[in-house]
């Protein structure tokens, strides 16, 4: 959670509880730093998130299979493929 306190003050007592809480807290007496310290903030904390999931996430690619490159139909299936969007991964 997060607090945008714009042109205000933030008491000791809310910045303890927030602490303690686990709430961050931004201040700014002009709204576009505001924004730009949430904006920057968020951009963090996807980042991270990504990273944290990065090794269990499944990123999706699509992939475009090239005819004359078909090795074997039945199991296990061998094929050449064209990667069109995404990213493919070995594993």
């Amino acid at each position: 959670a997060v607090i945008l306190a714009f042109d205000v003050e933030v008491s000791r007592e809310a910045r303890e509880m927030a602490k303690e809480l686990d709430i961050k807290i931004f201040t700014a007496d002009i709204i576009y730093h505001l924004f730009d310290q949430f904006t920057a903030y968020m951009k963090k904390v996807k980042e991270d998130r990504k990273k944290e999931v990065e090794l269990d996430a499944t990123f999706p690619c699509v992939l475009k299979i090239l005819p004359t490159c078909i090795f074997n139909k039945k199991d296990p299936i061998v094929l050449g493929v064209e990667v069109l969007g995404g990213i493919a991964k070995v594993g």
